[in-house]
């Protein structure tokens, strides 16, 4: 198949391009796209190495390569670290910030607390036992002598008619 190393050389020469085309045209995202063909093109390599036969290196490189950059994806979305401010900002007082966390915190609970107090009086009783008493749903069950499913049906009605309510503020 190949008489010599020139043709050989030639070979590679041939799937480096090809490799780089499909980059530029699918994966120009990726800031390493040199380190993506070189790992494709060295996968071919150890399978020819090994004496494995690769009918169609064109398609298996361009598969290794996609999974190459599936994997560089999934490291990047997994090891990306999410700064989250909660609204202070890198000029402001850590005590002015801690303060204006306190006032929103506040709101919130006092708009729960409303809308709580809204609710009627079946599903406020099993929202203040369980969430502000800390009562298990068995316990709330037993003591209201309601069944267990009852309990949860109860509390997932109150949880959707307090977003609801907080919702609309």
């Amino acid at each position: 198949m190949i008489e010599n190393d020139k043709d050989l050389e030639s070979l590679y020469g041939e799937y480096l391009n090809y490799l780089y085309r499909l980059c530029e045209k699918n994966y120009n995202d990726c800031p390493d796209i040199d380190s993506l063909v070189q790992e494709s093109l060295v996968a071919l390599l150890v399978k020819l190495d090994k004496g494995e036969n690769v009918e169609h290196p064109k398609g298996f490189l361009s598969a290794v390569l996609k999974n190459k950059y599936n994997s560089w994806l999934r490291r990047k979305y997994t090891s990306q670290i999410v700064e989250y401010t909660d609204g202070c900002h890198g000029n402001m007082l850590s005590e002015d910030c801690e303060h204006e966390e306190k006032e929103e915190k506040s709101r919130e609970y006092e708009a729960v607390r409303r809308e709580i107090g809204r609710l009627i009086d079946i599903y406020r009783e099993v929202t203040v036992r369980h969430y502000v008493r800390g009562q298990t749903v068995d316990q709330i069950a037993k003591e209201l002598d309601i069944p267990r499913g009852t309990v949860l049906s109860r509390l997932s009605a109150a949880r959707d008619q307090i977003k609801k309510g907080i919702v609309k503020m």
